[in-house]
């Protein structure tokens, strides 16, 4: 949440966005458990997580082609793949941090979801094979 808001307040002027941060979580009865999660984002904190917030778009939108017929075969799992491979190299010398522990969560994830999609490419073009007489 917070991410969001400085997403949306870093292209303002600058100001004192913390305090209008702690009234919107302050004043909205459903956000106040969030006061307690309030935390500094700097500059380098904000880019990985807008990083990783474009790398899971990527990956919806490959999900959502990978079962819409006519769509591009892997056009978003190849941005994916490239987007991963580019921030992956930050992590060779040093993984042990949240955002490289996050990459690692995400491969796992990107994998795991290519087997089962490819799975069932395979078993649906067996299916639609017809028997050689």
């Amino acid at each position: 949440m917070n991410y969001l808001f400085y997403d949306t307040l870093k292209s303002m002027e600058s100001f004192q966005y913390y305090r209008l941060l702690l009234q919107f979580y302050t004043e909205i009865e459903n956000f106040k458990f969030c006061r307690e999660h309030i935390e500094y984002i700097d500059i380098h904190k904000y880019k990985e997580l807008k990083i990783l917030s474009e790398l899971y778009d990527d990956f919806i939108a490959f999900k959502k082609e990978s079962y819409t017929e006519n769509a591009k075969p892997c056009r978003y799992g190849t941005i994916c793949v490239e987007h991963y491979t580019t921030h992956a190299q930050k992590c060779k010398n040093n993984y042990n941090n949240n955002f490289c522990k996050i990459l690692i969560d995400f491969r796992e994830e990107y994998e795991d979801y290519k087997t089962i999609v490819h799975g069932y490419v395979l078993d649906y073009q067996v299916a639609k094979r017809k028997p050689i007489y």
